[in-house]
């Protein structure tokens, strides 16, 4: 097993093997529980839309998933994020729209001036580079142009498409938020089991807590094979989990010891650089 790691990495010590004692090795069967909840939260809000939009199409059908005496029957059924809005009965009501004055709101290309500055004279209404003040040919002298994104310093206000009424309702919002917990049991270090898969062995359906609406725990089955060695007197943890080597630490290259080997390959890199760019002047 250590000769299998010291060839699939290549920043480990070329003399594992040979300076390595084997403290204990063996298999393990590690469990992983995963007890996994779906938690829901409630929260009432309040929304505005245009009259043209109601009267398009159901208000249902737009704006909200289910009416308030469907909620009961509204349950994801996996173990998932979800979030649904129900409509209180008889929320729906016609008011004023806050935003504008009969449909109307100020253009903010021209502030409601209902005129822009020249873009060729930047508004000081005086031709550019002139040297007599000659009036500037594209506004003749005004230092200003129609606003042609309005109607006299006025738009149509977006929130009610200008009809100057907006429809209220309120609605319960319902969230839904899988929460998960991680527990081994094992002896081996639990980081390194993290990314294995395990095989499912089984599923229970169990009480939720509170703000809970359901509840699961699964049972996952490890394999694993553990080698414990020492170098030098540290001592090292090295496990083989679905075919992959898992370790928190290995002993490294030394590079220091290795350092009068890479200059000299380097000095014969430059050499061999040099001699060719030698030849070809």
């Amino acid at each position: 097993m250590l000769t299998e790691f010291a060839r699939s990495k290549l920043a480990v010590r070329n003399d594992l093997v040979e300076s390595s004692e084997d403290l204990s090795a063996g298999r393990e069967t590690c469990y992983r529980i995963v007890n996994t909840e779906l938690v829901a939260t409630e929260e009432m809000r309040e929304a505005t839309t245009s009259q043209r939009h109601t009267r398009s199409q159901s208000f249902d059908e737009q704006f909200v998933d289910y009416d308030l005496d469907q909620r009961a029957d509204v349950v994801p059924k996996e173990f998932e994020a979800a979030k649904f809005k129900y409509l209180l009965p008889d929320s729906i009501q016609t008011r004023s729209c806050a935003a504008c004055v009969n449909g109307m709101i100020k253009c903010s290309r021209c502030a409601g001036d209902g005129r822009i500055d020249c873009s060729t004279c930047r508004g000081s209404g005086e031709r550019p580079r002139s040297e007599v003040g000659e009036n500037c040919r594209s506004c003749s002298g005004r230092g200003t142009h129609i606003c042609d994104y309005c109607t006299g310093g006025l738009v149509q206000c977006g929130r009610c498409d200008g009809d100057g009424n907006v429809t209220a309702y309120t609605y319960l919002e319902q969230t839904y938020t899988p929460q998960s917990e991680t527990k081994y049991i094992t002896t081996l270090d639990e980081e390194l089991l993290e990314h294995a898969a395990g095989r499912l062995l089984r599923t229970e359906s169990a009480l939720p807590g509170e703000s809970a609406v359901k509840r699961k725990i699964e049972t996952y089955e490890i394999e694993a094979t553990r080698l414990n060695y020492a170098v030098d007197g540290e001592e090292y943890q090295l496990i083989l989990v679905e075919d992959e080597f898992k370790y928190k630490s290995y002993p490294a290259v030394k590079w220091k010891a290795a350092l009068p080997y890479v200059a000299v390959g380097v000095t014969l890199l430059v050499l061999v650089i040099v001699v060719v760019y030698a030849w070809f002047l």
